[in-house]
Formats: structure tokens, sequence, C-alpha cells
């Protein structure tokens, strides 16, 4: 196929006519060269690369945009995704051809996330992710080996959970002078609710007859925008709420029609028009509550029920967790009470 020059700009580009992988034709247009053989190289490749399809020389870069283009992601995870490639797997595979991958190349990686991430979990979600492309290539891109067999997998650690009880709850979100914060706080500790979920909190949520809330999305803190979906699928539920919180959301929803201009249940229950300041928030809850982040309110929660006596499966609804195992790994060692009562068995 002819190379031609751009009169106007002086540049070569070639134009390619091909099928693409549906059959449909097409045509490739490239400009912007200084130099004939430059055009010509590219042309040559691009007639190559249709030629073959997917192909084990492609790029590590190349595969792993195609893995995120054709893998079902939520926003956050893909946003998670691109920042961990950019910052630790580019530099290290971003140019290499997939099919060059060597054995001992991914334990070197896993060596440097290992000893360079500022957690192992953070390191194990990178290699996950790393292993996942890896594996879209056997599929997809014709590699025939999988380099990551033989490397170990960089185990999960189980982080300390960091809670409060219910006293301390109490003694200190009384202190805090910003009722809608302190509002915001105390629902989510009755809740166990994330904070995405709190703050996307809307009055058609709430069902204060019914003494329900209903989980169905989450704010984008990063994005600053509602996410219809929450963390995970098995986050959408109805919770109940103890009569501490329907009492406090009745108040504020008088409140709210008094002080709100057009006030209506598509507003957010804790802002109005729009929800708290992420950050802002942050600050707040830390200068409260130093030994645990907002999150720490959703363990506080399973942690008092735990320690009620709270049957482990309704607590696994409660916490929407996805399996019994998530819930039985993180919180059984809270069952303290019902460890003592087994004692009795061996006194009767």
């Amino acid at each position: 196929m002819p190379v031609y020059k751009d009169e106007k700009t002086k540049k070569y580009y070639f134009s390619v006519r091909y099928k693409d992988t549906f059959g449909k034709s097409k045509r490739k247009v490239k400009r912007g060269f200084s130099k004939k053989k430059d055009a010509k190289l590219a042309e040559s490749e691009f007639i190559q690369q249709v030629k073959h399809g997917y192909s084990d020389n492609k790029t590590f870069e190349e595969v792993f945009y195609d893995y995120l283009k054709h893998t079902d992601l939520r926003d956050r995870t893909l946003r998670r995704k691109k920042y961990d490639y950019k910052n630790h797997i580019k530099k290290h595979f971003g140019d290499i051809p997939v099919g060059k991958i060597t054995q001992s190349q991914c334990l070197e990686f896993r060596t440097y996330l290992v000893e360079n991430c500022k957690s192992i979990n953070t390191a194990r979600t990178i290699w996950t992710t790393f292993k996942a492309v890896i594996t879209y290539a056997m599929t997809y891109y014709k590699l025939s080996h999988n380099p990551c067999l033989g490397v170990k997998a960089i185990p999960r650690v189980k982080t300390k959970i960091a809670f409060v009880n219910k006293e301390q709850f109490h003694e200190k979100v009384e202190k805090l002078d910003n009722e809608n914060y302190k509002d915001m706080l105390i629902f989510m500790f009755y809740t166990g609710t994330r904070i995405g979920e709190a703050m996307g909190m809307l009055w058609s949520d709430i069902d204060l007859n019914k003494r329900e809330v209903s989980i169905s999305k989450t704010w984008d803190i990063t994005a600053r925008k509602m996410s219809e979906y929450p963390k995970t699928s098995s986050s959408v539920a109805l919770l109940p709420m103890p009569k501490i919180l329907v009492e406090l959301l009745q108040r504020k929803y008088e409140e709210s029609k008094l002080k709100i201009k057009d006030f209506n249940d598509e507003m957010f229950v804790f802002g109005g028009y729009r929800p708290p300041d992420y950050a802002h928030f942050s600050r707040v809850v830390k200068a409260l509550f130093p030994n645990i982040t907002s999150h720490g309110l959703r363990h506080s929660y399973a942690s008092y029920l735990a320690d009620k006596g709270c049957d482990i499966y309704v607590l696994r609804d409660l916490l929407r967790h996805s399996s019994i195992t998530e819930t039985v790994d993180t919180y059984t060692h809270f069952y303290t009470s019902k460890k003592h009562e087994a004692m009795k068995f061996f006194d009767d």
C-alpha cells in the first residue's frame, strides 16, 4: 500500500483498508511522520497487527488497557487499578511484550511489592491485578504459558480492628458543635453503613414508619457524584433502625422541612442539596476519635452486636457481607460472653 505526503504539513501518512474482528470494512489513517520510511514501517506493523489479531507480541500495557476495557469494573475500582498500574506495574512491565515476561521477573516484582508498598494488603491487591492481566492474556492474546506459576501468592494479613464502645461513642459525639455531623455519626454507628453510603443517603431511602433504611447506592467520594450501586452487590439491603435513630431522623426531617427552601424527599439526609465535604468531615472525625477512622464506626456497630450475642448469620446480613466467612474471620473474637456461657455446660 502506498504512503502519502501531506502537502500542507509536509508530513507523511498511511491509509489502509482492512476488515475488523467482525468482518466489517474499516479504514485506518495515521499521520504526522517526518520520514517516509517511518510511515511505511508503521503501516507494515499495523497490517501485521490486523492480520494476526490478538497476539502475545502486544505489550503488557496494551493488554492491560484492553483488560480494563472488556472487564466489568466499577468507576472506583477502575481508578484504583489505573493508579496501581501507573505507580507500580508500568515501570516493570509496561513496554515488555506479554509473551516475553518471565517467571524470574514475576518473582522479582512480587518481592518489590512486598518491600515497597505501604501495607502487605496493598501489595496483594496490586499483585492480584497483575495476575488477572496475565490470565486475560492467556485467554485472549495467545499467551501459551503463565509466568506467575510457581510464584507464591502474597498472603492477606488480618488488620487490627479499631472501634469504640457505645458509651465512649456518645461521650465523644456530644462534644460536637456541628449538629449535621453529629447526626451523621450517630446514623453510621447505629446502622453500620459505610461513609459513602451515609453521605449518599436521601430522605426517600428512609422509611420512618417501618423503621428501615434502604441501601442501594453510594456517594463516590473521589468523583463527587452519586454511584447507582453500593460497594458490592451484596451491600444492597433494607436495614432495620433502633428507636434512638428513628427519633433522631424524625426530628431531623421536621427541622429540614422548616430550614431548607423547596425541601423534598430527594434531598440528602445529611446536607440537603449536597452531602457534607468528605475531607472536612474526616478531619472532624479524626479529631474526635483519634484512634479510628470513619469506617471504625462500622466495626463499632458490629462489635457491639457481637458482644451482645447477636447471631453470627444475622450479623452477616446486617453488615451485608458477601459470605459468612468474612463475618466469622473478622468478628468472632468479639463473642466473649458467648464463650464464657459455653463453659457453663461443664458445670451442669
